[in-house]
């Protein structure tokens, strides 16, 4: 047996409960933040002097093997290499590589690419491939756009390095970005030329 006065004590109790539950105290919640903060941080120890020499050592024979590369082939005039401090970025204009408004390799891009996928294959590193193309409007064809044509050249690249080098799928992924991440303003046919490239890059991941 309750009594309504009874009852409505417990009643006042449990919303004074609720009440206390979502008061939150701000000093008491900082310091909840600053542990959580603690034990899930992701920060990542310095490297040491061996460590930071070793990757310049491995990043520096990397660059001097694919600068070779493109001596060997004769590319001087049709490849670069970019370096920064999250990739090494081969780019390949796309004349050496692929036919007007066409996205399979032409056997000369075959052997090109042959020689770098062989390179990026002895490392571990993940690889981000990249198609580009000028602003000029597709001609009606097998593809809609730039933006189609720039993607399918960037999967007939990947398809090949994995073929060609046994590069595993899991380093690689690709997108096209057609027109719209030119190097050159599209105003000569010398920039268009230079904005239709390929670009693969190897990721500094250690």
């Amino acid at each position: 047996y309750v009594s309504f006065s009874d009852l409505m004590s417990l009643l006042l109790i449990f919303f004074v409960y609720l009440f206390s539950m979502s008061s939150i105290d701000p000093v008491k919640y900082q310091q909840a933040a600053n542990s959580l903060k603690g034990e899930f941080s992701t920060q990542l120890p310095e490297p040491s002097i061996a460590e930071r020499t070793q990757k310049r050592d491995a990043d520096a024979m990397l660059l001097s093997m694919l600068t070779q590369q493109i001596k060997a082939q004769q590319l001087q005039n049709n490849a670069k290499i970019v370096v920064d401090d999250y990739k090494v970025n081969v780019v390949l204009f796309t004349p050496v590589l692929f036919q007007s408004g066409d996205a399979t390799l032409s056997d000369a891009g075959e052997k090109i690419l042959k020689g770098f996928s062989e390179i990026m294959a002895k490392t571990k590193n993940p690889i981000v491939v990249e198609g580009h193309t000028d602003d000029r409007p597709m001609k009606k064809g097998v593809f809609n756009s730039n933006w189609d044509l720039s993607f399918y050249r960037a999967y007939s690249v990947m398809q090949y390095m994995m073929r060609v080098s046994g590069l595993s799928p899991k380093r690689l992924s690709g997108t096209g970005y057609g027109e719209f991440r030119p190097l050159y303003p599209n105003t000569t046919e010398s920039n268009r030329a230079k904005n239709r490239r390929i670009e693969i890059a190897l990721m500094k991941k250690y």
